[in-house]
């Protein structure tokens, strides 16, 4: 069972602290209180409500961002577009259909309105729920359960983690949250995986619930 987390390169850690010092995209993400930073395995994720608008990594000495293609539409595109002889004219259109540039914090929460729509009400409660709360500390869980006997080597991703104070110490408690429409409530699906969870976490003792 692999659950592997921490930035152990001191050179990353240096160059993430050296970056916060000046005016840009990372000083702004930790400037934004809304925000999650998720602790993966030697890189971060930025999460606005389930969605990674950053990932963050160190390569080639210096400190690398990327994000998914999708949220760099234009959130506050409105005009119509014609079609014209089974093509569409953009026009001037064409230059404001993407965000081409970082421009502070107004570019940050650009990304963050064109992340929304792709996260539902079970991200959107789960993103409040960890942002208010100081003993979750990580989201959007992937686990890699290979060697576990009887156990699919991927399991879903779990939406929060958390430590919980117990009568012999602190146990690490991974949480799944759904809405009450969700239909995997009726169809057994979310027992079985946090079955699987259970099972294969068992050797560290972690909680599941």
């Amino acid at each position: 069972m692999h659950f592997r987390r921490g930035i152990r390169g001191d050179d990353f850690r240096k160059a993430l602290e050296t970056l916060a010092q000046q005016d840009g995209w990372w000083k702004d993400v930790l400037a934004d209180p809304t925000l999650i930073i998720g602790i993966r395995d030697e890189y971060l994720n930025v999460y606005w409500q389930g969605q990674s608008i950053f990932k963050v990594s160190f390569k080639g000495g210096k400190v690398t961002a990327s994000t998914h293609e999708k949220y760099l539409l234009n959130p506050d595109l409105k005009d119509q577009v014609s079609l014209v002889e089974g093509k569409f004219a953009f026009g001037k259109a064409e230059q404001r259909m993407l965000t081409r540039d970082y421009e502070g914090a107004e570019t940050l929460a650009k990304l963050k309105r064109a992340a929304s729509p792709y996260s539902g009400q079970e991200k959107e409660g789960v993103h409040e729920i960890a942002t208010s709360n100081l003993s979750v500390v990580d989201v959007e869980i992937a686990i890699n359960a290979s060697g576990v006997p009887g156990i699919k080597r991927n399991l879903p991703r779990t939406d929060l983690a958390n430590f919980e104070t117990t009568a012999t110490g602190v146990d690490l408690v991974f949480w799944e949250a759904k809405t009450f429409s969700n239909p995997e409530l009726e169809n057994g699906d979310i027992v079985r995986s946090a079955r699987g969870l259970s099972e294969g976490d068992r050797p560290s003792q972690d909680g599941v619930r």
